[in-house]
This record gives structure tokens, sequence and C-alpha cells, in this order.
């Protein structure tokens, strides 16, 4: 069969379903275009999800090179590719809810497959699994990572310098040496080498492999390269700063470093990629080429786009009739701190040397109490009605200002309340120039306390598709800490049972 042949075929037997497939595709970005618009915003926002920009582009030509084996296949629509279409827009109806745009966007990408395979069929997208995966590389995901990458990579540096004969002090991920000190800050953390690495090293092992196992460990390789690399790079940075007396690599030229360094990094790793090479597959027998090219598919395609397009709008209707059926709280009027009873007094003005930050809140709480003249400062941030630029779990807040406190340490514990219960905390001891402070906080959803972000997120979603009016808040306290005493801990154990009911009833429902 000659390819003028095949391309007649191609374009005869497909067309029905190409233009179908893209009115569907249309649609997709017309009713979720603020999940797209917000993809394309953070492509030309962020560095490290700049990369996003050439992931449709890459995955539509890995597409366009297996044309000649797509001429030789019937496209079947698939009840396979609703249910994916479903599911995909129901689970971005809660991430709506939730308010988790990087899961809003996930569902609208997963959206794309689900429709391709609507109407194209398993066979085709079995075909087309790894350009239709590809594109999960354009959602901005990875940020959850960078606490993890910079704790590896602080503790990368502490080690290697240490085995290079110095002596070093690290505190959380602040590293000491005798000539400098040295902070590994979320830029530091190599999450923009993980994620450009890992899109390059999946487009690069697509187009020079063929069997799966290499394309799997050249993926693998993508991923833990970077993170090793950037380790590295990290300890090259600190030991030329040591070297020069902190001349080198404390400025700009730590940056050029970096790139460079991932760079080189990069060019290895292709290099090894391409000694793993392996020849073209050879293209499909002639033979094979048996299309059905009856009315009988085509009328399927016409038939199932109306359930394609309702299975679509699912979740922008159940958020419609929600939005609609929605009776949002009023804030409080007064919202006053708990008043002490003894041995505690207070409330008393805080005096400001440690304030935590919450965008958008509808109010707050921020006083200080005192037991046996040992103070407590109470933070509440509140909230009545989420929405993006005010939300209670955001990458924008914080319980301290990093410009004036430094964290050197972190852990989970759960505290007995005076009935029994045990209620989640989060512990943070941080530093600054006025000394070292515990910070205990939970999360206090509809009654729900939690200190898992993600917890607190969905626990936010089910509170308002069951209309449980509830204000959301964060519940911290903070105490002066001795490194040389348990006081502080002492204090705050004793201060959360005490005060955890008049807490609880500033945050407890308000009737609208």
């Amino acid at each position: 069969m000659d390819m003028a042949r095949i391309q007649g075929t191609f374009n005869s037997a497909w067309g029905p379903y190409l233009g179908l497939t893209a009115f569907l595709l249309f649609t997709l970005v017309a009713l979720y275009r603020e999940s797209f618009l917000s993809l394309a915003t953070i492509w030309f926002r962020s560095e490290t999800f700049s990369h996003g920009v050439i992931i449709f582009p890459i995955s539509l030509f890995m597409v366009w090179t297996r044309r000649n084996e797509l001429s030789l296949l019937q496209p079947r629509p698939s009840a396979w590719g609703l249910g994916l279409t479903l599911a995909a827009s129901v689970a971005w109806f809660f991430a709506r809810l939730a308010d988790v745009l990087v899961v809003q966007q996930l569902c609208a990408m997963t959206m794309v497959p689900a429709l391709v395979l609507t109407m194209l069929g398993t066979q085709i997208c079995r075909r087309l699994a790894f350009p239709l995966a590809y594109l999960v590389f354009a959602v901005p995901m990875g940020e959850i990572l960078v606490p993890l990458l910079q704790d590896f990579t602080a503790a990368f540096v502490v080690l290697a310098v240490q085995l290079s004969g110095l002596p070093v002090f690290v505190e959380g991920r602040y590293i000491s040496l005798p000539s400098g000190n040295w902070e590994v800050a979320a830029t530091c953390s190599g999450i923009r080498y993980l994620m450009a690495s890992a899109a390059l090293a999946s487009a690069y092992t697509y187009f020079t492999h063929r069997s799966a196992w290499r394309r799997i460990a050249f993926i693998l390789l993508g991923f833990i390269a970077p993170v090793a690399a950037n380790g590295l790079r990290a300890y090259g940075i600190v030991m030329l700063g040591h070297l020069s007396d902190m001349r080198i690599a404390v400025g700009v030229d730590h940056l050029l470093y970096g790139w460079l360094f991932f760079g080189v990094v990069m060019m290895l790793l292709f290099w090894l990629g391409y000694r793993w090479r392996e020849p073209p597959s050879p293209a499909p027998p002639a033979q094979r080429a048996v299309l059905n090219q009856g009315d009988a598919k085509a009328m399927a395609a016409l038939a199932i786009t109306p359930l394609a397009l309702l299975t679509l709008a699912s979740g922008l209707l159940a958020n419609t009739l929600l939005i609609a059926a929605d009776n949002p709280i009023k804030p409080p009027l007064l919202v006053q701190a708990p008043v002490a009873s003894s041995p505690w007094h207070g409330p008393q003005e805080n005096d400001g040397s440690w304030q935590p930050r919450f965008l958008g809140a509808n109010g707050f709480i921020e006083q200080t109490y005192t037991l046996h003249g040992q103070a407590v400062t109470l933070y509440i941030a509140y909230y009545t009605a989420e929405r993006q630029g005010a939300e209670l779990i955001s990458s924008e807040n914080s319980l301290y200002d990093t410009s004036l406190w430094r964290r050197i340490g972190e852990t989970d514990r759960s505290v007995a309340l005076h009935s029994g219960e045990r209620v989640p905390v989060h512990e943070s001891l941080i530093r600054g120039r006025d000394g070292s402070r515990v910070i205990w906080h939970f999360y206090y959803i509809a009654g729900h306390c939690t200190t898992n972000p993600l917890m607190a997120k969905l626990l936010s979603a089910w509170a308002r598709v069951m209309h449980r009016g509830s204000v959301s808040g964060v519940v911290a306290f903070a105490s002066e800490h001795n490194e040389e005493s348990e006081a502080a801990h002492q204090r705050l154990e004793q201060f959360l049972p005490d005060f955890y009911e008049p807490i609880a009833s500033t945050l407890a429902p308000v009737p609208s």
C-alpha cells in the first residue's frame, strides 16, 4: 500500500472522528477555561514550570510520528472514555469545592485523553498512551516536594562537608562553616531542575527507546539524577564559598553556576540515553490495513457525542447547582478572644514579636496569656467563605515571618484534653534575634481538628457540600523556648486543654 493510498484512507475513514474529537476538546477548553488559563498563567509566571509551554507541541509531535501506524486502525468510540470523563469531571467539582487549584488543573487535563478515548477507542489510545500521558507535565505539580528536597539537600551537603574534613554545624536547613553561613532555601531545593529534567527525559526516551523497561528506567533516572546532582551542586557552592573566603558562588554567579551544572548533568543524561538507543520499530505491513469505512461507526460517534458533552459538563453543572443552593454564613459581627480563668491571666495585647500571616482571613485574634508570669501567645485566623486569594490552606500563608525567624525543627504531637479526647498539633521550633519559640498549630474545620493540609481541604469541601455553616480557621499558640528546659512545652500542654472549649466556641457555626 503506497503512501497516497494510506493518506486517502486515513482522511476518509478518520474524518468524522477527528472532527468530533476536535469539537469535544474545544468544548472542554471553553467550559473549563479558568483551569486552562490558570495553567498558562503559571507557565509564564513561574520559572519552575515554564517548561509547560512546550508540553502540548511535544505531545502533538509524538502523535504525528505515529500517523502511518494510526492510519491502519479504525476508530471505535468507547464507553470507557465516558466513564473516565465523568470521573474527572466529578473530581474537578470536589477540587473546586476544596479550592485545590492543582487538582482542578489535573482533572481538566485528564479529560483530554478521556475524550480521545471516548471518540477513538481503546485500540488507538493504547498506541497513543505515551503522548497522552505526557500531558501530565503541563500541570504545575511538585511544589509539595520542596520541603523534602530542601531537607535532602541540607543533609547531603552536611555529610559531604564532614567527609571533606571540615567542621560543620547544622540547624534545620541552616548550615554553618568557619567561613560563613548558608541556608538551603526553597530556590535551592532543585525543584526546577527536577521538573525540567523529568519532562525532557520523558520526551527523549520516547524518541530514542522502544522497550518499556528502557523507557521506565530512563524516566526514573530523569527524576533521580537532578536530585542527586542538586546535592552535589549545593556542596560545590558551599565549598567554593569556603575556599574563596565567601567571594565566589554567593551572588549572581551562584545561580549561573547552578544552571551550568544542570546543563552538564542533562548532557550526561542524554549521552547515556543515546548509548541505550534502540533502532526504530519496523513499519507495519501493508496487509494489516483493513479498514471499515461504513457509516455505522460514524453514526456511533455521532450518538456518543451528546453523552460525552453531558459527562464533560457534569462537574460544572454540579458546581453551579451548589452555588445556587449555597447559603454562605455571615461573618461574625464581633469575635472576642477567650477570657482566661485561674491560674491563667489575660487576654493582653500581643507584643508583635511573633506574627503569623494568613491572607484574606475574615478576622484575627492575637492575644497573650500568662501563667505564673510566663507568656503564651494565641493566634487565630478564621475564614467564613474561602476563595482564590483568601484560603485557609495556601502556600502564601505562614506561621512566622521567615525574614525574622528560621525553622530549626518540627514534629507532630497529640495533646489530651480534659475530656480525654486527643487533639493533633504540629510543632515548629523557630529561632530569631530575640531567642527561640515553640509554635503549636492545628486547623479547625466544622468541628474537626487536623494538622494535615490535604485533610483540611477535604473537610472544607465536605462541610460545604453538607451545608454545615462553620467558620474554618487556624489555631496557633507559641511560647518562648529555652533549649535547656521543657517549660515551654509544659505551658503549651496546659494551655490547650484549658482554652480548647473557648476556642471551639469562637469557631462554632454562626447563624445566618
